[in-house]
């Protein structure tokens, strides 16, 4: 099967349709450099290591991160994935195995902390609309710990109430990503404390004054589902604004994290869980502490 024929058939289906615009933009991109480097003519099954050999070289010639290197080949595995459950293609013959996994370039992305989100706050006054959607987003995203991508694609269907015993509700967002939302499943919860109740009923006051017909918990300043790339912008404009230099969404979630694995209470199993990681040497890449921070922190037992 040729990668244009793989390809799209995938985009036709309904696997594809579950995915969030962000996650289908990233497959497409991912596909455009496959294509340019694999390219069409050659059937996928009959790739050899050598020609893998081959097109890692000039992808990396190409001056291509080893990262997105490693993601566009990762794409092309769980293509050939859904083709050996969806198509009834050969799973010993993925032609992702033929590639090698490169070593990550060593990232060192700082987490946003408290302080730094209460400046923006402060500094409010001085955002027009687009602005201050992305500072409330940014909010909803150090308070949920949630990806930038997830927290996009929630709608008012994902609250979900939970009377306690005794009297009393409470709320928890339920997150779903794009395999357990074809399964009807639940990927994690996230509790919604009063900040985050807050911060839902600011955007819906603004949805309802716009007279949205969404029901995205976070919708656009014209009412549509949020753009995801517009408030990047918007967020990344404000950091500037306050002398934050250059930063990004996920950083808040990176904050977040780091935030929860250092606070006594919670720890690494909790984070581990709010984050939503199989694995946790993955959550521990959040844990940033200092040695006289971990000091404090330890008061003996």
């Amino acid at each position: 099967m040729k990668l244009s024929d793989l390809t799209d058939t995938y985009f036709k289906s309904p696997h594809y349709g579950y995915l969030s615009e962000s996650s289908q933009r990233a497959y497409k991109r991912d596909i455009r450099h496959l294509e340019v480097y694999l390219g069409d003519c050659t059937s996928l099954e009959e790739i050899s290591p050598e020609q893998a050999y081959f097109v890692l070289q000039r992808m990396q010639d190409d001056k291509l991160s080893n990262n997105t290197i490693n993601t566009s080949v990762a794409t092309l595995k769980r293509l050939w994935e859904w083709g050996v459950v969806s198509l009834g293609l050969d799973k010993d013959k993925n032609p992702g195995r033929l590639f090698n996994k490169l070593r990550h370039e060593p990232e060192d992305k700082k987490g946003f902390t408290k302080e730094e989100l209460d400046l923006l706050i402060r500094r409010s006054y001085l955002y027009n609309r687009g602005q201050l959607l992305a500072l409330k987003f940014a909010q909803f995203l150090f308070g949920t710990a949630l990806r930038p991508s997830e927290a996009v694609n929630l709608t008012e269907g994902d609250l979900e109430v939970e009377r306690k015993i005794g009297g009393g509700i409470d709320t928890y967002l339920a997150v779903r990503s794009a395999k357990s939302r074809e399964k009807g499943k639940v990927a994690r919860f996230v509790f919604v404390t009063e900040e985050i109740m807050e911060l839902l009923s600011w955007s819906r006051a603004a949805r309802d004054g716009m007279k949205s017909k969404s029901d995205n918990l976070w919708v656009s300043t014209r009412g549509n589902p949020i753009d995801l790339d517009n408030v990047r912008i918007n967020f990344k404009k404000i950091c500037y604004m306050n002398g934050l230099g250059d930063r990004e969404l996920y950083d808040l979630r990176r904050g977040s994290l780091t935030a929860i694995i250092n606070d006594p209470r919670y720890g690494i199993p909790v984070a581990q869980k709010v984050a939503g990681h199989k694995d946790i040497s993955t959550t521990m890449k959040y844990e940033r502490i200092g040695k006289k921070d971990a000091a404090k922190l330890f008061q003996g037992i």
